[in-house]
């Protein structure tokens, strides 16, 4: 087994993570461990594993808790995750929420290898069907650059970079990307004239070109802020009528990827719905087939997230406390920058007049739960299809 294999172990037993560690370094692993998931979650950020063995009863974070705040973070979204625990009947819950394996207690080397052997081979499998783009990222900063490369490969993304104007067109003729992402100025060219450039090439002429802007710390320093933002906004104004695609905004770490994911999947979903087990298994589903899904529990958040994305599809549950979801898909079809975005109402109520309800307000289609989510994901496709 190749050493290139990290995997961190989260037990609050010492002596079954020291045993642990003993088995998978004989087996060529290299092993990290942590007696709690709050420990875990500080390891997971400066290691980055390629897979966590976690126990579910832990002081500080057990492991419903860690795994859920490993997810909501950018760099413990794509970890595969296995779950070790005495409580067998905790494995629909835990498959239910999206992790990758279970283990249940007392532990054998051999069960331990062959449930590791199984979610390493699924994953490769996985990541050999998904459509792998090819990502130019053009920045004045190569920290900046090194650090999107660095999200964008995590997404099994092919990519290059260019820190001078100059260099962008060569380097694209080259390097031949799906998508361009450059900041919105350059040091020596003007990123609306190398925009330009691109779409007066017939290999450049359609493809996606975002826009974004970026702070060094050393430009935050004794200068106003206020001002470099109007001088930026005139720079993205120049980009967009050169033909750039979208402006993603100023670049941050945290958002990047939900920023640019309908580019690198098939396209991007944003599922609403308060019924946290169904998300999880639609999220599962849909991003086995490609897609990018984020999910959110209440209309609040899940508006919050189509404004953030600008998602290819939104799926919506109808009951939601708080606002309904034909109360969000009103406000959605009234607001000109979201309107055009397909929505699917996904609910209990199959009548024909709350079917006739959510069709007039402006769904694109009404599947009734429960559901039968290959089917739903054969429709999804068809409508992504037709938009």
């Amino acid at each position: 087994m190749s050493s290139a294999k990290k995997i961190l172990i989260v037990d609050d037993e010492k002596d079954l993570r020291e045993l642990l560690k003993l088995y998978l370094e004989e087996e060529g692993y290299t092993v990290f461990t942590a007696g709690n998931g709050e420990e875990g979650l500080k390891i997971t950020q400066e290691a980055v594993p390629d897979l966590i063995i976690s126990d579910v009863l832990m002081p500080k974070f057990d492991g419903s808790q860690f795994f859920k705040k490993l997810r909501e973070t950018h760099f413990g979204r794509k970890i595969l995750f296995i779950v070790m625990t005495a409580r067998g009947k905790m494995r629909d819950y835990f498959e239910s929420l999206g992790a990758d394996g279970f283990i249940e207690k007392p532990i054998s080397r051999k069960m331990i290898s062959e449930t590791i052997k199984e979610v390493f081979e699924k994953a490769e499998e996985h990541a050999s069907q998904v459509v792998r783009r090819r990502v130019l990222v053009v920045s004045r900063y190569e920290n900046c650059a090194q650090e999107m490369i660095q999200l964008l490969q995590a997404e099994n993304c092919h990519t290059d970079f260019v820190i001078t104007g100059e260099q962008v067109v060569s380097k694209a003729v080259m390097f031949l990307p799906n998508i361009i992402i450059i900041e919105s100025r350059m040091f020596d060219m003007g990123s609306n004239t190398i925009i330009r450039i691109f779409r007066q090439m017939m290999q450049f002429k359609k493809i996606p070109i975002l826009v974004y802007n970026y702070y060094d710390p050393s430009e935050k320093q004794g200068e106003n802020l206020e001002q470099k933002d109007l001088s930026m906004t005139f720079l993205v104004n120049t980009c967009m009528d050169e033909g750039a695609t979208e402006y993603i905004g100023h670049y941050d770490a945290k958002d990047f990827i939900e920023k640019v994911s309908k580019y690198l999947r098939q396209g991007s979903i944003v599922v609403i719905d308060d019924d946290e087990g169904m998300t999880v298994m639609l999220k599962k589903r849909l991003e086995s087939e490609g897609y990018y899904v984020s999910a959110a529990p209440n209309a609040k958040i899940g508006l919050e997230l189509i404004h953030r994305i600008k998602p290819n599809l939104i799926i919506l549950d109808v009951v939601m406390p708080e606002m309904n979801g034909y109360e969000l898909l009103g406000t959605i079809k009234e607001d000109p920058s979201i309107s055009n975005i397909p929505v699917v109402l996904l609910t209990m109520k199959g009548s024909d007049s709350e079917i006739k309800k959510g069709l007039d307000l402006g769904a694109d289609d009404y599947i009734v739960k429960p559901c039968n989510i290959d089917l739903l994901a054969k429709r999804i496709k068809t409508l992504l299809k037709k938009s």
